[in-house]
């Protein structure tokens, strides 16, 4: 999850939305 995150540090909301939808809010 931490990778998604990362890649998608363009897209934070984005990243924030997928990481909230796995449950994992890694800020």
């Amino acid at each position: 999850a931490a990778i998604l995150i990362k890649l998608g540090a363009a897209n934070r909301t984005d990243a924030i939305a997928i990481a909230m939808r796995q449950g994992l809010v890694l800020v």
